[in-house]
């Protein structure tokens, strides 16, 4: 069953991306060239410098998701009412519907993101969750999710996404920016700014899930945020005040009992190498949080690194919280086609006299590389790796078939610590990434984890990925 609904996914929905898929960059401009050409390719009639202009808007569009990517449009010329002037509206497919006044001050994204997903699971000892010794599988949608955003009298910003399969509100926030050196504000319910894994969309991930280390990290709260970029967007920053109310978290939330309490974070990443193309790259970021928090009962737990496979890893109830504090360091390193990353994530938390304090970590580092020449693109005013784009799309007519990835990651979550004994857990991992089009993908994982003192988990797990 499962693989029919696969070949059918698949068959349903190559044929109506294949022309977007080809070029991802393609727009009015595009239209009016000689042929259809490969991102990254000169086009005919185009000179090299025509190319690496090309090559440049690829990328933009690449993180076109990410609202302060977009330039702020330069003044109107003329002010003629939009109701009275229709005809300046224009609609442009570019990994989802986009509709634009051509003045640039109204711009509307609608989109989506499908994921299927199966895997099977084999639990060892103690861990096992089967009535028999054997292997274990499930499949489920992990996304079904829509979206729309856009920008509004030129400053204005807004966001709202729905996961259709959790049945949760993903997004809902509106912002002004170009607002000096602040940047950009935005309030509503969102992510907190904390870590480069957590602040990337899953869909950009290069493995299927956030690693063990992710437990500890924050999720999404309503708040205010203000954000911006400094020195040629090498140094960006974001921090925000956020209520915690249990009843807005997601149902999947790492830590649990955070009810009626507020936070503030911040993030901060550097890019103090990167050359002119954004082949080479080094970051480095911190991150903090402190939570203001005397919850009673507050728990942390993790899945391995596989939203099929219940938590192996948590901790009892805490009691006499009086507040906690996050810490996170992150690198990335980008050179061509290969790509390293790592990060580690601390969490103190302050306990009533009479209870002694716990600190819990976590971390993880990963290597990918590129098979078939292309690389991850760095968005520096959102601060994340974005949306992978295949030099030669997927085409068997043409004998091209997309872009190939492989990937290794080892990660490890500790929530052991005096009285509190939540479990310790270290999983490697191996990924396969096809990037049939730059908004189709097929990815495979297959991790090995330990609980130690408890056993082993085996967890092979593939997903079908598309966006619009």
């Amino acid at each position: 069953m499962a693989i029919m609904v696969w070949g059918l996914a698949f068959a349903l929905l190559l044929p109506p991306m294949a022309a977007a898929g080809a070029d991802p960059s393609a727009g009015p401009e595009a239209e009016r060239s000689a042929g259809p050409t490969e991102p990254g390719i000169p086009a005919p009639g185009l000179d090299q410098t025509d190319a690496e202009a090309a090559q440049e808007e690829e990328e933009e569009e690449a993180l076109e998701d990410e609202l302060l990517e977009r330039e702020m449009p330069e003044a109107e010329k003329h002010h003629l009412p939009w109701i009275l002037d229709p005809e300046r509206w224009t609609y442009e497919w570019r990994n989802g519907s986009h509709l634009v006044r051509s003045d640039g001050r109204y711009e509307f994204h609608f989109g989506g993101q499908v994921q299927y997903e199966g895997a099977a699971f084999h639990l060892d000892d103690d861990l096992k969750r089967v009535e028999e010794d054997g292997w274990d599988s499930d499949w489920e949608f992990r996304r079904l999710r829509a979206y729309v955003q856009g920008f509004a009298f030129k400053r204005l910003m807004f966001k709202v996404s729905y996961d259709f399969e959790d049945q949760e509100l993903k997004d809902a926030f509106l912002g002004l920016r170009g607002l000096g050196p602040l940047g950009a504000v935005q309030l509503g319910y969102m992510k907190e700014p904390f870590s480069l894994e957590w602040a990337m969309s899953l869909q950009h991930l290069t493995f299927l899930e956030r690693s063990l280390a992710n437990g500890l990290a924050p999720s999404r709260n309503t708040g205010l945020l203000a954000t911006s970029t400094h020195f040629e967007r090498r140094l960006r920053w974001a921090a925000g005040v956020f209520f915690l109310d249990e009843s807005l978290a997601e149902d999947d939330a790492n830590v649990e009992g955070l009810e009626n309490d507020w936070e503030i974070a911040l993030r901060m990443n550097w890019v103090p190498v990167s050359s002119q193309d954004g082949g080479r790259l080094l970051e480095v970021g911190f991150s903090y949080s402190r939570v203001f928090s005397d919850a009673r009962g507050l728990s942390i737990g993790q899945r391995p690194e596989s939203r099929l496979v219940p938590a192996l890893i948590k901790t009892p109830p805490i009691l006499g919280i009086d507040g906690a504090d996050r810490f996170g360091v992150e690198l990335a390193w980008l050179e061509g086609s290969l790509s390293v990353q790592a990060e580690a994530i601390g969490l103190n938390i302050r306990r009533d006299q009479g209870f002694s304090d716990l600190f819990f970590w976590g971390g993880y580092a990963q290597v990918s590389y590129f098979l078939t020449g292309e690389r991850r693109i760095y968005g520096r005013a959102s601060g994340t790796f974005g949306r992978v784009i295949p030099r030669k799309p997927f085409r068997p007519c043409a004998r091209q078939w997309g872009a190939l990835q492989v990937a290794a990651r080892v990660s490890t979550l500790d929530l052991n610590h005096s009285d509190i004994r939540g479990g310790q857990e270290l999983n490697v991992t191996l990924g396969l990434n096809w990037y049939l089009l730059a908004n189709l993908r097929l990815s495979a994982n297959y991790i090995h984890g330990r609980v130690f003192g408890q056993g082993d988990v085996d967890i092979a797990q593939a997903r079908l990925q598309v966006d619009f």
